[in-house]
């Protein structure tokens, strides 16, 4: 029998949910529904879990009757989608009643569409103001469908569309829908097929997402080209901590060196890059390495499948604890614990030492003047310190060396340098060996100041003696 939209509204509050049911679970969803219980979170799955509340999908559920309980709601906040039915008129019931709901805060479907149920949650799409959540994975977009995605809401803070066939000439029509969501955090267009053309115009566009800081682009066709586009854009963005490029097999050493312009910035907050899958050899361990000269943010560059050898760890290495000078040591990267993953068997000299001191905590909860992992690098680095940079201070820049050393070692691990007393007494020795007469020239001008000070305070004395001698001079003659 065909139902319209003005048969189940007359029989809504009427029909036994017993009979449009095939479970309890089901049945007390619907009466959920039907009772706009508020915040409400609807799961519609064919596999079953007695931990969580779903709308198990079986024969003898009533698809129209739960898609019009959807529409009807002013109250449903989150809908997810994992499951369908085979048969056509079931599934064209329930998107029949999504298509009408206009209270879904969040929305999840996880499993293709037939076009005439993609085309009524174009509808639900385009009219609603409420939606800030939107996940669509594997459900098939391609070029005709993009132009049925036009986002109704310009709040949406969230938005997946993963594995969904979206290519460049797809996304060049879906993208004037996006430039217009200003309030997007997570961006996620993993597993598709956009390239150059597609990072161009998204590289363009970052510009207006001041709070994006999530942005997935991994298993793409993004070559060099697309990379240095959508580098270019990203370079200003003052809010992304987390971008995913790993599977994206075309990008080489050469793209990666244009990564320098996101690092380099002053406004970059990023945290965290997976380029996992992408075959990074040394020249890439190398480009990385060049490209995080200076970088204060990232504390995370994973990367796996790669065929690095001795030759890039040495630039990760030097990256992370430069010991050509102790002023190079002090300005190489500390933030980064995370470089590669946990599976590599090669040999990595050095690297994880220096990791452990980037993740180590200080002893004390007031930080040195210099932060622990320098400190812990500088004593590493440089067995025999260079006091010759300091001698230009003379002996006035010798209290703060002596006061460096002794305060750093109280930042240094147990075992870390077990000859730290010697090495201390050798530097300060070195530093006043340089300057022999300014030592002895100082021991006398230290004698002299005391003696002048002395022979102050004796004068003093001897003034106050004479005021009392003629006081009492006076006091006699009368």
């Amino acid at each position: 029998m065909d139902r319209d939209e003005a048969y189940y509204e007359a029989h809504a509050q009427e029909v036994d949910l017993n009979t449009i049911t095939s479970s309890n679970d089901n049945r007390e969803l619907l009466h959920m529904l039907r009772c706009n219980y508020s915040s409400q979170d609807i799961n519609v799955t064919n596999v079953y879990d007695p931990e969580t509340m779903d709308f198990v999908v079986r024969e003898g559920d009533d698809f129209g009757w739960l898609g019009y309980f959807i529409g009807a709601s002013p109250c449903l906040k989150s809908f997810t989608l994992a499951h369908l039915p085979e048969e056509r008129d079931r599934t064209n019931a329930l998107f029949e009643g999504i298509s009408r709901n206009r209270s879904i805060y969040a929305l999840s479907i996880t499993t293709n569409l037939e076009d005439d149920n993609f085309d009524d949650l174009g509808i639900f799409l385009r009219n609603s103001k409420r939606l800030n959540d939107l996940h669509l994975q594997d459900v098939s977009i391609g070029v005709e469908r993009a132009r049925n995605l036009t986002l109704g809401s310009s709040s949406i803070s969230s938005l997946h569309l993963d594995g969904c066939n979206l290519d460049d000439d797809g996304f060049a029509i879906f993208a004037t829908s996006l430039s217009k969501q200003t309030l997007l955090r997570r961006l996620s267009l993993s597993s598709n097929s956009i390239g150059a053309p597609s990072c161009k115009t998204l590289g363009a566009m970052t510009r207006l997402f001041s709070y994006l800081d999530v942005l997935g682009l991994s298993n793409n066709n993004i070559d060099d080209a697309g990379l240095e586009a959508l580098v270019g854009g990203l370079a200003n963005n003052q809010s992304l901590v987390e971008f995913n490029l790993s599977g994206n097999r075309s990008i080489t050493a050469e793209g990666l060196r244009s990564l320098s312009a996101l690092f380099s910035s002053k406004s970059c907050k990023l945290k965290n890059l997976n380029l996992n899958a992408m075959n990074i050899g040394d020249d890439g361990a190398v480009a990385l390495a060049d490209a995080l000269v200076g970088n204060k943010s990232l504390k995370s560059l994973c990367f796996n499948n790669n065929t690095i050898t001795s030759v890039g760890w040495s630039a990760f290495s030097k990256l992370l604890g430069d010991p050509s000078s102790i002023n190079n040591t002090y300005l190489s990267h500390h933030t980064l614990r995370i470089i590669g993953d946990d599976s590599f068997d090669q040999s990595r000299p050095g690297i994880d030492q220096y990791l452990k001191w980037n993740r180590g905590e200080l002893r004390r909860p007031d930080p040195p003047v210099v932060p622990r992992p320098q400190i812990s690098k500088i004593w590493y680095s440089h067995r025999d310190l260079d006091m010759e940079p300091f001698f230009q201070y003379r002996l006035k820049f010798l209290p703060v060396v002596v006061g460096w050393l002794q305060s750093s070692a109280t930042y240094l691990d147990d075992g870390e340098n077990p000859n730290i007393e010697c090495r201390q007494l050798a530097a300060i020795f070195k530093f006043i060996r340089s300057k022999p007469q300014l030592v002895f020239d100082g021991y006398w001008a230290h004698a002299l100041k005391e003696t002048r000070e002395k022979k102050r305070k004796l004068l003093l004395e001897l003034d106050t003696l004479n005021v009392a001698e003629k006081n009492a001079m006076k006091r006699v003659r009368h």
